[in-house]
């Protein structure tokens, strides 16, 4: 599973006071993460916060940072958390409204109120205090020395939430991390569990049944086989979940078969015997898709150069890659191709991809997708077209900043034949 960064786009944070702030003249920011308490901070009216000059990103369904207590000063009255735009500067994190903080001297946990609520352990000079606001399911946690130590508050929901610490006793100094050094906490984990459960949660959604039994997805995994070229599984597949109403057809089989050899042909390097056997299944196939044709060709002189025949490749491009090419794309291609020439060892030259599986593998999936188009078959099976939706869905929603859909991730897998 592959997931965003936690904390993505982000940009730039760093701690500010307010300029409504009478307390202000008592903190001192340093390297910009850096706050220190200097007043005398005689009484809880000595107060003084700062915030981040940003809010949390919309889209992050998870957002984490931790605090370092440099030094909990005098009596260690530091409040870390989260508050609003508006929160008042000269308060502790949770004493007014729309503001959650976890304080350090007596393990309390407050919103909205200057009386907290029992939550956790007192922390001091040398702990590292962490943040989760979690916008899916409405929750602030926190963590010590890389501890859960589980939901401060829950029904949490703003659209906007800075990171937010509070002093109040001279000496105190916190510096904050927000993902450009290694956590302590395993947020890995947390952003990929939470990830599952979303997951599990979407798969576990009923679909409401039509009155007649449908096999709606039976004949999509059905259809993806067959056209994927799994015949066997097909057949099974037919069997078992269809009750024997869908049959493998000989000629389905011959025509997968043939496809089939079209590309172990092309990733055996066997350029000349992949364009017979294209023209044999599907006659004018690649007549109207110059630029594959001239990729095939371009990889018999890739194929040469493997092989370490380089003048049967300079002649093979000279007398037909160079009078063949019809656009600025194939004079691109065939330059790169020809960069090869120039390295000792071509595997490991900029352009060393040319001579990889995956390179052909690409070719070939291009080249079985042309003959199932010119037989009038279409290039992806339903299940894969489908899936492709819901991923332009998922890319649609993340654009659109949607919390959940940063922590949803699907896969794609293909098949040359596919």
């Amino acid at each position: 599973m592959t997931l965003p960064p936690l904390n993505a786009g982000f940009a730039s944070p760093c701690w500010q006071s307010s300029r409504e702030s009478t307390n202000a003249v008592h903190l001192e920011i340093s390297d910009s993460v850096t706050v220190k308490y200097t007043g005398r901070g005689i009484a809880d009216a000595d107060a003084a916060s700062v915030r981040t000059n940003v809010a949390v990103p919309s889209h992050c369904g998870l957002f984490y940072y931790e605090v370092k207590i440099v030094s909990k000063g005098r009596h260690g009255y530091i409040g870390v958390g989260f508050c609003v735009a508006e929160f008042a500067p000269d308060r502790l994190p949770g004493w007014e409204a729309d503001s959650y903080g976890y304080h350090g001297d007596d393990g309390n946990a407050f919103n909205g109120s200057g009386k907290g609520q029992k939550y956790g352990p007192m922390y001091t000079t040398g702990d590292v205090i962490g943040a989760l606001w979690n916008r899916i399911e409405g929750t602030i946690s926190f963590y010590k020395n890389g501890v859960a130590l589980g939901e401060a508050f829950t029904g949490v929901r703003h659209e906007k939430l800075y990171p937010t610490v509070g002093l109040r006793t001279t000496g105190e100094e916190v510096r904050a991390n927000f993902g450009d050094r290694p956590w302590m906490a395993n947020v890995g984990a947390i952003q990929a569990s939470l990830s599952q459960q979303l997951e599990d949660q979407i798969a576990a959604i009923p679909l409401r049944k039509p009155r007649k039994p449908s096999q709606v997805m039976e004949e999509l995994v059905f259809g993806h086989l067959q056209h994927c070229g799994y015949s066997q599984s097909a057949r099974l597949a037919a069997r078992d979940m269809l009750g024997g109403e869908r049959q493998v057809s000989p000629e389905d089989v011959e025509s997968v078969r043939q496809r089939q050899r079209i590309c172990d042909l092309v990733m055996k390097g066997d350029v000349e015997g992949a364009l017979s056997a294209a023209d044999a299944v599907a006659p004018g196939a690649l007549a109207g898709l110059h630029t594959l044709a001239f990729r095939l060709h371009l990889q018999a002189f890739i194929e040469h150069v493997r092989a370490g025949r380089d003048q049967e490749a300079i002649q093979y491009g000279v007398n037909f890659l160079v009078p063949f090419k019809t656009s600025r794309e194939e004079e691109e291609l065939l330059t790169d191709a020809s960069t090869l020439l120039g390295y000792l060892d071509p595997a490991t030259s900029p352009v060393g991809q040319l001579l990889s599986e995956q390179h052909k593998a690409a070719l070939a999936a291009d080249v079985n997708r042309a003959v199932l188009s010119h037989q009038g078959a279409q290039d992806k099976s339903p299940l894969e077209r489908l899936v492709r939706q819901g991923m332009a869905v998922c890319r649609e929603l993340k654009k659109q900043g949607h919390p959940v859909a940063s922590l949803i991730d699907l896969h794609q897998k293909s098949s040359p034949t596919g």
